[in-house]
């Protein structure tokens, strides 16, 4: 399968692991999903206010019984490119469709084929527009669910299959890849600097590709090359540049360039500071310490204030000492006078 039509038809795992990861793919729901006249994947050229129709193939994989429970998805894109589909009820372009079933029951090695309405609204605008349709077995869900814990933190991966339904309406196409704030990530596994990136036009960004430095006081720590997979349009992503070791406090400069197909380059140069708060999360989430000697921001404002304080006590001690030079010298022309009389 070409490497831009792997990215619509995925394996993937519901729960706290990221779509693509280890453990969804050995997970298996025991069934697979096909696109009826496609290759991969849905994709309508459409107008606004008209609809389409189509067809999803289901085939059993094994000997057994087995009950497939279909659901509308939305889309967005994943942390590091990809369509990922959503675990909620639709709230956006998936709305438009409609599937005839949302339960199947296949025999053992049976096939099954379940039809769909996509209904492109009149308001629609011009681009690429993505909706999903998520298959689960329905023994893999109930067995989640008894597993739920009554406290804790346990996690739960639940496999299911997806496939990508796409609208392309005509009109106005644009490729746009925009950069946003950049902060500081402290998390248990590794410190990053990140990076806020959306694709503010309408269709859909095939790839990105670029380098990043990461860099302080002119001195570059971390070169960091970027290569994401589809970006799907009005979504957004945190880019994140590892920390190499344990971080110093102080500023960092993130700057570089990023080339999305078919947009223009991306021109990066951000300022993001390691400061207190930050080393304070460093302790706490990995129990080690910032380098560098630097001062705390307590102690910084206690020598300002000592400073101030030392300041005031020198001008006081000048005033008063001026003062006392001044009635000196009077008393010295008052006795003077006294003299002449």
């Amino acid at each position: 399968m070409p490497r831009a039509h792997c990215l619509f038809v995925a394996l993937i795992a519901s729960g706290l692991m990221a779509p693509g990861s280890v453990a969804a793919r050995e997970a298996q729901p025991g069934f697979a999903l096909g696109a009826v006249g496609f290759d991969s994947y849905f994709h309508y050229r459409v107008d606004p206010d008209s609809k389409e129709r189509g067809t999803v193939r289901l085939i059993n994989l094994s000997r057994r019984p087995l009950t497939v429970v279909l659901r509308a998805a939305d889309v967005t894109t994943a942390a590091t490119g990809g369509l990922q589909y959503g675990t909620t009820p639709p709230g956006a372009d998936a709305r438009w469709l409609t599937l005839d079933s949302g339960r199947v029951r296949l025999a053992g090695g049976g096939a099954q084929s379940v039809g769909f309405n996509l209904h492109v609204p009149a308001t629609a605008a011009p681009g690429d527009h993505f909706a999903g349709i998520v298959a689960l077995n329905q023994r893999d869900v109930r067995a989640a669910r008894r597993r739920t814990p009554p406290r804790g933190l346990q996690l739960r991966f639940l496999p299911r299959l997806a496939i990508a339904v796409q609208a392309t309406i005509p009109g106005g196409h644009t490729h746009e890849l925009r950069s946003g704030n950049a902060g500081i990530e402290v998390t248990p596994s590794a410190t990053n600097a990140t990076l806020l990136l959306r694709n503010t036009g309408n269709r859909l960004i095939r790839a990105t590709t670029g380098q990043l430095t990461l860099s302080q006081d002119s001195t570059v720590l971390v070169r960091h090359q970027v290569s994401l997979d589809s970006f799907v349009p009005n979504t957004q992503i945190t880019l994140r540049v590892p920390f190499k070791g344990t971080p110093a406090r102080g500023a960092y400069r993130l700057r570089g360039t990023l080339r999305p197909i078919a947009g223009r380059p991306v021109r990066i140069d951000e300022q993001v500071s390691f400061g207190e708060s930050a080393a304070r999360e460093l302790q706490q989430e990995t129990g080690r310490e910032a380098k560098g000697s630097g001062i705390p921001a307590l102690l910084v404002a206690v020598l300002g204030a000592a400073l101030l304080l030392l300041l005031a006590t020198l001008a006081a001690l000048l005033h008063r000492q001026r003062r006392l030079a001044g009635e000196l010298a009077d008393a010295r022309c008052e006795a003077h006078r006294g003299a002449g009389a």
